[in-house]
């Protein structure tokens, strides 16, 4: 069953929507058909805007398998592989954030150019509670975003962060009750749309444009340190106290 669709709204809205367990887990099949289907709206002259949301109770819970429906194996390497080409994309894109947005879920929510997120939502960078460093392009994206010192803050803490103060710091740009998230997003987007579209592309693309570049070796980088840290026992321990739902007890080894 397809991860991904997506839905035409009035003045050039586009909603992609993704769905998947109640979790909405990121792995590489949502990857590959979000990559599809960005492209395929960035080449469409008639979409002026994108909304990314999920239909699950959650935006995005993070990596939580290795294998794809079918039994297709694949690795973090694939993953990040694709991930540049959601950030390539030059249409507008506002993300509609519910639930919790956890690990590479929280990276996946930085493609956007405005975050909406539920009142009710919180987003967690949670690898350093595992017992590993962030992936995802996050050490290069929440820096850019709020700067070094509070992105550091929620990178080594891996604390989670409620809607109230993801708007404070400025991770999100607006906060909604959860019945009107989606509404509120496809507004955002409208106004988005209204612009002219070549000049909107024009300058999201000067925008974006050292990220872009900077992006693949981030992700070789942060890949690298994390099959590092893998062979540590306190990556182990880490991802036992995950399984066991208990506070983790690191060694430094």
């Amino acid at each position: 069953m397809p991860r991904v669709h997506t839905e035409i709204r009035e003045g050039g809205v586009r909603v992609v929507v993704m769905t998947g367990d109640g979790l909405n887990p990121l792995d590489l099949e949502l990857i590959e058909e979000l990559a599809e289907a960005f492209a395929t709206l960035d080449a469409d002259r008639s979409c002026r805007a994108i909304v990314l949301a999920s239909a699950d109770r959650h935006f995005c819970a993070g990596a939580t398998s290795k294998f794809a429906p079918g039994g297709r194996k694949w690795s973090t390497a694939d993953l990040y592989a694709l991930a540049p080409r959601l950030f390539s994309v030059d249409t507008p894109v506002v993300v509609a954030l519910n639930g919790a947005a956890i690990g590479g879920g929280a990276g996946l929510a930085l493609v956007g150019d405005w975050r909406q997120m539920a009142s009710d939502a919180r987003v967690q960078i949670n690898f350093t509670k595992l017992g590993y460093t962030p992936g995802f392009g996050l050490t290069l994206t929440l820096p850019q975003l709020l700067g070094h010192h509070r992105a550091s803050d929620l990178l080594l803490s891996g604390r989670a962060v409620k809607a109230e103060e993801a708007l404070a710091i400025g991770f999100s740009d607006g906060t909604s009750e959860p019945g009107s998230l989606l509404e509120d997003a496809i507004a955002r987007a409208m106004v988005f749309a209204e612009a002219a579209p070549l000049a909107a592309r024009a300058l999201k693309s000067r925008q974006l444009q050292q990220l872009r570049l900077a992006l693949p070796r981030v992700l070789a980088e942060e890949l690298a340190l994390q099959e590092q840290l893998k062979s540590t026992a306190d990556y182990a321990e880490g991802m036992a106290a995950m399984k066991e739902r208990r506070p983790p007890v690191f060694e430094g080894q």
